[in-house]
């Protein structure tokens, strides 16, 4: 039995990020670009590359995920090397570039 892939990162918004992860003769790469939507969604362009051995197979799809619930992005590979992409997405507040300052009077 292998290990799941898993990885996982923080990204600003339409900025690309790379992920990777890699168990025994597997190897997961993928880019997202996560894009936030006035309903508070957030959608997510993913590009994965799955190898397995010598054998590498692609997805490339965009994904509308409600922060902090998973949505199935997709399946690659069949039988026991199916492999199911899964994507979890957070918000987080911005933290400001400044920080007021108090006056003395």
């Amino acid at each position: 039995s292998t290990r799941a892939l898993r990885a996982e990162g923080q990204a600003s918004e339409f900025v690309p990020f790379k992920l990777s992860d890699a168990a025994e003769d597997q190897q997961i790469e993928a880019t997202l670009t996560p894009r936030l939507l006035g309903d508070g969604n957030v959608e997510v362009q993913v590009s994965v590359k799955l190898t397995v051995g010598s054998v590498s197979r692609r997805l490339e799809t965009s994904v509308i995920a409600r922060p902090g619930k998973t949505v199935t992005v997709g399946t690659l590979g069949v039988g026991k090397r199916r492999v199911v992409i899964r994507l979890n997405a957070k918000t987080f507040e911005p933290k400001p570039a400044w920080l007021p300052v108090k006056k003395n009077r």
